[in-house]
């Protein structure tokens, strides 16, 4: 993920990984064009399945890890 570091909107985001991406990489499109800030994205309350997914979004874990970098 990339955001813009004055406004922290987001700007880009990638997704790699085996498997369906197609939820993951919906949800940073829809982010990204709303103008989404990073704060408002890493408390996106995402739906999952225990058995087939962990709590913690990939994408919010990611989102956290670039608000981190952003305060340094």
């Amino acid at each position: 993920m990339i955001a813009e570091r004055d406004t922290h909107k987001l700007v880009v985001a990638q997704v790699m990984a085996y498997g369906e991406t197609a939820k993951r990489v919906d949800v940073a499109a829809t982010a990204i064009t709303s103008g989404m800030k990073v704060e408002e994205f890493a408390q996106l309350d995402l739906a999952y399945s225990p058995p087939y997914s962990s709590l913690w979004d990939p994408l919010l874990i990611a989102a956290q890890a670039l608000l981190r970098e952003m305060t340094i």
